[in-house]
């Protein structure tokens, strides 16, 4: 589904690829563009790396294997977007491009990530990389960096698959070769330093650089575990849908579970869940187990606190208009944002699939 002209004013990251700078929101600046942008709702084959802030993707990714040209399976990968890439902040645009281009590359779906995005000082936290080679027939000559910050202090003697720590330089580093389809993966433990100031991100920066035989040049990109030091965590916020047809009628009820399992309260935060339009409220059916709660037509905004270990759960049920075609794929999104979190901005979205009731009328044929 795609709807334009709809001249969004922010966006969000939806996928690790991309930086944690570009967490959002980021503000989009049209300039002199007549083209006012649109929005998507992705079906199952289509991964948002980018939302906008009405409920919409701003981006979607896709990936395969081709096997129409009888030779074999073709892998291919495919970004689309649906805002004029100048739009978003110019001084993130080469980090953003970098996460994309390395998506789109053989070694794309590698990724770096941290036990827990959120750590209290001194505390030891465990990093793993994992570097896969989507291509099915292609091997890639591959050699990975890792930076460490000054924050975070490496144990040497935890280190496993393969790479070796150069402790002048702070660095990990990894060289090898990647048959077509293979993983190689690589962890190891960092002690977090001590006196930071609470909410601090610590940003551990890895590049990747690979290279087909006979490949002209290597490509070479980042991926970015981040954690923050002492601080309030909603990422085990989750938003969930449940479907349910009563004779005629379909109903879709929404959950948003936040959960704080950080050290600290979440105070001053705020989730604004937009469900599609299509979609009548049932107002009765609103419940919320703690904070406040605004309305207006396909939103709702939840402001309040979360303490430590605590979970609120903001629940509506509602019902779908009558409509005879389209509109398949339902998105509804949250988007959390808490002080503590430097105003970065937290995504959870559900993509349902819901086709329009339909019933059959017998024929009855009837002969003299």
């Amino acid at each position: 589904n795609y709807r334009s002209s709809m001249k969004p004013t922010q966006a969000y990251r939806a996928d690790t690829s991309l930086p944690p700078t570009a967490a959002g929101p980021l503000p989009l600046s049209f300039y002199s563009y007549n083209n006012n942008s649109d929005g998507l709702v992705p079906n199952a084959s289509a991964a948002p790396f980018l939302w906008q802030e009405q409920g919409m993707a701003a981006g979607v990714a896709v990936q395969g294997l081709d096997t129409l040209m009888g030779d074999g399976e073709r892998p291919y990968r495919a970004i689309f977007w649906c805002i004029p890439f100048e739009q978003t902040p110019i001084t993130l645009q080469p980090a953003i491009m970098n996460g994309i281009m390395g998506w789109l590359s053989d070694l794309g779906d590698s990724t770096f990530t941290v036990d827990k995005p959120v750590s209290l000082p001194d505390e030891i936290r465990t990093y793993t990389i994992t570097l896969r080679n989507f291509a099915p027939n292609q091997p890639n000559q591959v050699t990975i960096t890792n930076t460490l910050p000054a924050e975070l202090r490496l144990l040497e003697d935890t280190i496993t698959g393969g790479g070796k720590f150069v402790r002048e330089k702070n660095e990990l580093l990894w060289r090898g070769e990647l048959a077509g389809g293979a993983v190689q993966t690589i962890t190891y433990q960092a002690r977090v330093a001590g006196g930071l100031k609470p909410g601090t991100r610590i940003d551990n920066v890895l590049e990747i650089t690979h290279q087909r035989p006979g490949a002209n040049n290597p490509l070479s990109f980042n991926r970015i575990a981040s954690v923050r030091s002492d601080t309030s965590d909603l990422s085990p916020s989750h938003l969930d849908v449940y479907m349910a047809t009563v004779e005629h009628r379909q109903y879709i009820t929404y959950t948003l579970t936040l959960a704080n399992a950080g050290s600290i309260a979440a105070s001053g935060t705020t989730a604004v869940l937009r469900y599609p339009p299509t979609l009548n409220a049932i107002t009765y059916t609103l419940s919320i187990s703690s904070g406040i709660v605004t309305w207006t037509n396909g939103q709702l905004t939840w402001s309040g606190a979360i303490q430590p270990n605590q979970e609120i759960s903001i629940t509506l049920q509602t019902r779908r208009f009558i409509q005879l075609a389209g509109g398949n794929w339902l998105t509804a999104v949250a988007y959390i944002n808490q002080a503590q979190s430097g105003d970065d901005t937290a995504v959870r979205a559900q993509i349902s699939y819901l086709p329009p009731y339909q019933t059959f009328l017998p024929i009855i044929a009837i002969r003299p």
